[in-house]
């Protein structure tokens, strides 16, 4: 799938569900790295749980291509991303 400036992101499947996904390489200057990306319903939603959780938005919900996403770091430092699938084309 094409992301625009963003390049070209791979989706995974296990018959018709997406599973898991992986972009191109990084930007210039970050490391190749492997993050973990959690299926939310309401991406906004979750980053207010997470931040009445303990947790905080290192990056604030954004939209892609794919899905609406965010970037939390738990209270310990531990990052994960969350993304709110759109409707993908079968």
């Amino acid at each position: 799938m094409e992301m625009g400036d963003q390049g070209t992101y791979t989706v995974f499947t296990l018959g018709e569900d997406g599973i898991g996904g992986t972009p191109g390489m990084p930007q210039a200057g970050v490391p190749p790295h492997w993050s973990t990306v959690l299926a939310v319903d309401d991406c906004d939603a979750a980053v207010v749980t997470a931040s009445q959780s303990g947790g905080t938005a290192i990056m604030e919900p954004f939209d892609t291509p794919i899905g609406r996403m965010a970037v939390i770091s738990d209270p310990t430092g531990a990052m994960f991303q969350l993304i709110a699938m759109n409707e993908q084309p079968s």
